[in-house]
């Protein structure tokens, strides 16, 4: 897998597989990547420009994010135009710009320029309730962060995803950006909670939590002091997941992501796009001021109708503006709204 997300960007060192010797072996994906990402660039799609951009054969580049692809996870009645195969395809208006101008699922024509309508997939009701109950745990205090042992710090490399060896120590030290870490179990109330430090991270005052943490999702806190930890954690637990960043026991920010603590229920779309709520059903647009949104991206561009609020939902919101709370919003985005 050559993968091409917001964090992890690898798609310029691998680019030499994408020959004909090795294109049967190579496929594209993201692995994550952020809603604002998916709408300003696209998703697989701008894989392949890129892939194209930096030299490779237009076919190549096709066939590693279609066919292969399809291969590899038994699809095999995908990836291709031919007899016994689903007419699942896009025409496009050329290899440079790449701009998809028509898309067909099994042979109907659904977008040209018009986006035809299409049944929402059912989803159980139970699957629902459980996706919505996913934190299993007590209330945490600050005591629970505490335990006087060393412990290694993490160090953090700008840009990077990978991280450090930075030494041991046992205590907080805000001066020279040394923090504590936490990592808390939070599926089957074991109570099981990791401690650590880390360097880099740059907060001077309080905690940030979180329920977004590959791949099992457990709730991190990072914070100045075990009492702003607890708190965000216990926020974090009471929000049914998300981000939340606390000072002197205050909310200062967050978003609610109530769905397995990883997604929300908040469609993301452009103005003129169809678009559907999580649990069903078309749904309005949001009238809001430019300063509550983070990330302004181009009309021109439309997403898929089912495009929602994952992979870091927080990259669109404006921590503590948005109305969070009510799932059946849209957060529609105009260019001559924003601010320059």
């Amino acid at each position: 897998m050559i993968r091409e997300g917001t964090a992890a960007r690898n798609l310029e060192a691998l680019v030499p597989l994408l020959c004909s010797k090795y294109v049967d072996r190579c496929m594209f994906c993201t692995d994550d990547k952020h809603p604002n990402d998916l709408l300003e660039k696209g998703h697989i799609d701008y894989i392949v420009k890129k892939a194209i951009s930096l030299g490779v054969d237009p076919i190549i580049a096709v066939k590693a994010a279609s066919h292969t692809a399809a291969r590899y996870f038994l699809l095999n009645n995908r990836g291709a135009i031919a007899p016994g195969y689903l007419g699942d395809f896009v025409i496009i208006d050329n290899f440079n710009d790449f701009n998809i101008e028509m898309v067909y699922k099994r042979g109907e024509l659904m977008y040209d320029g018009q986006l035809r309508d299409f049944p929402t997939p059912e989803i159980d009701p139970y699957l629902v309730a459980r996706a919505h109950d996913t934190f299993h745990l007590g209330k945490l205090t600050a005591e629970d962060f505490k335990d006087g042992r060393p412990h290694a710090i993490i160090g953090l490399v700008p840009g990077e995803i990978i991280s450090e060896d930075a030494g041991y120590i046992d205590h907080i030290d805000v001066e020279y950006d040394i923090l504590k870490v936490a990592v808390i179990e939070r599926h089957k109330n074991t109570h099981h909670i990791g401690l650590g430090y880390i360097k880099g991270y740059g907060l001077k005052s309080g905690a940030v939590a979180t329920s977004i943490s590959h791949d099992s999702h457990n709730i991190i806190v990072v914070g100045t002091n075990e009492e702003e930890m607890a708190a965000a954690a216990n926020r974090i637990v009471e929000n049914h997941g998300g981000i939340t960043v606390m000072e002197n026991g205050n909310v200062l920010g967050e978003v609610t992501l109530a769905i397995a603590g990883i997604m929300s229920s908040i469609v993301v779309a452009l103005p003129g796009c169809g678009t559907r709520s999580a649990n069903g059903g078309d749904v309005p647009a949001t009238n809001f001021q430019p300063n509550q949104v983070t990330t302004v991206v181009d009309e021109k561009k439309c997403p898929s109708p089912n495009a929602s609020a994952s992979d870091s939902t927080e990259e669109l919101l404006l921590m503590g503006e948005v109305p969070i709370e009510q799932p059946d919003t849209v957060l529609s985005i105009n260019m001559q709204d924003a601010n320059p």
